[in-house]
């Protein structure tokens, strides 16, 4: 199998790591060279295999499955902030002194 290398310049991780290609660098395009030259560098390496276009579509059905719970658990907990009591349209009983009883 003959490995090829894409030029995409940047992949967005799950964790939120942002990668620069190391395609992007001078020399040349093998992934032996590649990996030589980011291991070079400061910082983290990613090495990835892209999906086939059925892999892809089964960690994205996956990926939706998790970020909706997520998704509806920062949206009631935002709601939950945002919301204030608006007493506007209710009417409240008036206090009684102490030691009386409401008949």
């Amino acid at each position: 199998m003959k490995l090829s290398v894409t030029l995409a310049p940047f992949a967005l991780s799950s964790d939120g790591t942002l990668l620069l290609n190391a395609a992007t660098l001078d020399g040349p395009l093998t992934p032996a060279a590649l990996l030589k030259r980011a291991l070079r560098g400061p910082g983290r390496v990613f090495v990835g295999i892209e999906l086939t276009r059925a892999e892809a579509a089964t960690v994205v059905r996956r990926t939706q499955c998790v970020t909706g719970e997520i998704a509806a658990y920062a949206a009631g907990a935002r709601q939950g902030k945002q919301r204030q009591p608006t007493n506007t349209n209710v009417r409240r009983m008036p206090r009684l002194a102490k030691g009386r009883s409401q008949r």
